[in-house]
């Protein structure tokens, strides 16, 4: 590789990262997860959420670094256009290929990044994302609960109070436990207190009723038994085996080749097969993207169009490509789009921007052997036999 194409390598790798940094913090900013929620209502301690944050990286990162690499080579080649740097390129005897190769190369490497993310640190971590969500929801610092709202405080059992007296003393007293399908426990009190002890965390009612409805019975045929006190146990130590695993948590390979219970279920298998093709597909984007950029952007064919306009026009054709890939995802997943056509975003941009290099190359290299045919014809001015062979020597050394 020349001087040249080291310096746009280098500036491609550096603006690449940059906006794959940036359009990541913008998700999380987002907050696709809930965690600024759960930190804010303090069911999530500090340094969980940090370790949270860290953990969803690379899958911000499968998204975010495919579309950084495309338009990180929109940014930088409009700019080498616009400063006729790409004109002295050619001048210098580049063809199209060498133009591009920068871009390619820093494609290869964004590929190289986004294809760890997503068939590998992806599994590795959202299993540990996904447990400490889990338990931030169901199973928040009782501290943290807020007057006359319903906080579900484990897995499908919740409690709600007017009023707080004290940190641990609370008034009107609302608890729901539809945990069994069979039977569900409704419990009103006058006050309750919250204590920990080795079994667990407990909450002592204080003058309440207790009301449970057995399923296929008519609930007000089933009188409320009055208490004085009750000791009501909130949550044992929870267990993360009641959140079940996600087909988005297994590894390509497991999704590839799935269990009998999953391929034996038609839809679940639709799942993990769009899945696990859809992570093999994010791994290719970055070349995808590139090669069409580079091919629209440099080609002669789209010269005539300003610079401007081509930019524009292809952020918009990345951002529809990712919109649409994501769409053809879906559906899969309901068995309206055949997986096949998945494979048509992993190829088809390529396809185009490397259609259009290889063509104008092609036409570059056959550029003096047709005009020397075409001079063979008629005869020359001893000028023109002199441009004539400077002309030569430059198309040679571009050969």
């Amino acid at each position: 590789m020349s001087v040249m194409q080291w310096h746009m390598l280098r500036a491609l790798v550096a603006y690449t990262v940059a906006l794959a940094a940036g359009l990541s913090v913008l998700i999380m900013i987002v907050d696709p997860f809930g965690l600024y929620y759960l930190l804010s209502s303090g069911a999530m301690p500090l340094d969980q959420f940090i370790r949270a944050n860290l953990l969803t990286v690379p899958t911000v990162l499968c998204q975010t670094v495919p579309i950084a690499a495309g338009l990180a080579t929109i940014k930088l080649y409009h700019r080498w256009i616009g400063d006729n740097e790409v004109i002295c390129m050619r001048a210098a005897g580049m063809t199209d290929w060498s133009i591009a190769l920068p871009g390619v190369l820093a494609a290869c490497l964004a590929s190289i990044l986004a294809g760890a993310m997503s068939l590998f640190f992806l599994a590795a971590t959202f299993p540990s994302l996904s447990d400490i969500v889990f338990v931030a929801k169901f199973a928040p610092p009782l501290s943290s609960l807020r007057e006359q709202q319903v906080a579900e405080i484990a897995p499908k059992v919740s409690i709600s109070f007017m009023r707080r007296s004290s940190a641990a003393v609370v008034k009107d007293v609302t608890f729901w436990d539809w945990s069994n399908p069979k039977k569900s426990t409704y419990i009103r009190a006058e006050s309750g207190t919250f204590f920990t002890d080795d079994w667990g965390e407990f909450l002592l009612l204080q003058r309440g009723s207790v009301k449970s409805s057995v399923a296929g019975r008519d609930a007000d045929d089933e009188e409320p038994v009055a208490f004085e006190r009750m000791t009501l146990p909130l949550r044992p130590k929870i267990d993360l085996k009641l959140r079940g695993r996600g087909y988005y948590e297994e590894h390509v390979n497991l999704l590839l080749d799935p269990p009998a219970k999953v391929r034996n279920d038609p839809v679940e298998w639709r799942r993990w097969t769009a899945e696990a093709h859809h992570r093999i597909i994010i791994a290719t984007l970055c070349l995808n993207y590139v090669l069409l950029v580079a091919g629209v952007m440099i080609s002669a064919r789209f010269q005539r169009v300003g610079i401007l306009w081509r930019s524009a026009s292809l952020v918009v054709v990345i951002f529809a490509l990712y919109g649409l890939l994501i769409q053809a995802h879906v559906g899969v997943i309901y068995g309206v789009v055949p997986l096949a056509l998945l494979y048509l975003f992993a190829v088809g941009p390529a396809a185009i921007g490397g259609y259009l290099l290889l063509m104008q190359s092609r036409a570059a290299h056959l550029a003096p052997y047709c005009r020397r045919v075409f001079q063979a014809g008629r005869a020359l001015s001893p000028s023109e036999r002199a441009d004539d062979s400077v002309g030569a020597r430059i198309d040679m050394r571009a050969l």
